[in-house]
């Protein structure tokens, strides 16, 4: 029995490749091999033990093959293709690969009948907001600078989150937050 169910070969022992230049030894990393080698990338602080799935990605000696991003379209320019442009001293190709719709999420029903920016002044209101820099909440200040509202109006604008998941989980389960700007992904052929 023991020759069916046990493997006596080594195990085998890959060497990584770290991203960082001082990393101690307990340190958690998240791996993907770059043509035939490992790369590591330390998970450190949040990310160590993050809230929601956080992958971890970098661009560091070359060990990126496809990175994912979604950029909130600001003017006529193609967020996308513009912050590749500016941010990569390599020559990159950008393609689409999936549609996103964006919007508020709200509790179940939409207690309150939030329907536009314009609604998260109201003092009934408690907001949770994306973290500065993410798409969402670029289209945010976009919307709320289009409708004249100041962003300290709303109950909860400097209250953040890091992603949609945390964001979901404030508003069904906590009973404190009403709303928190949202994206969902659909594929082109959707």
């Amino acid at each position: 029995m023991d020759d069916l169910f046990v493997e006596t070969a080594p195990p085998e022992y890959t060497p990584v490749q770290v991203v960082s230049d001082t990393v101690e030894p307990s340190t958690r990393l998240t791996l993907g091999k770059v043509r035939d080698r490992v790369v590591g990338f330390p998970l450190k602080g949040t990310e160590s033990v993050p809230f929601g799935l956080r992958a971890a990605d970098g661009l560091a000696r070359g060990p990126a093959h496809v990175a994912g991003t979604h950029l909130h379209n600001s003017g006529k320019a193609e967020s996308n293709v513009e912050a590749a442009r500016q941010r990569m001293n390599t020559p990159v190709r950008v393609f689409g690969f999936s549609l996103m719709e964006e919007g508020l999420m709200v509790g179940r029903g939409n207690p309150l009948g939030i329907r536009t920016v314009a609604d998260l002044a109201q003092p009934m209101v408690r907001f949770v907001n994306r973290e500065p820099g993410a798409a969402l909440r670029v289209l945010l200040d976009d919307q709320l600078r289009t409708a004249g509202i100041d962003s300290e109006a709303i109950n909860g604008y400097r209250n953040e989150v890091f992603s949609h998941r945390e964001g979901a989980y404030r508003i069904a389960c906590t009973k404190s937050w009403t709303a928190c700007p949202a994206t969902t992904a659909r594929s082109p052929a959707n």
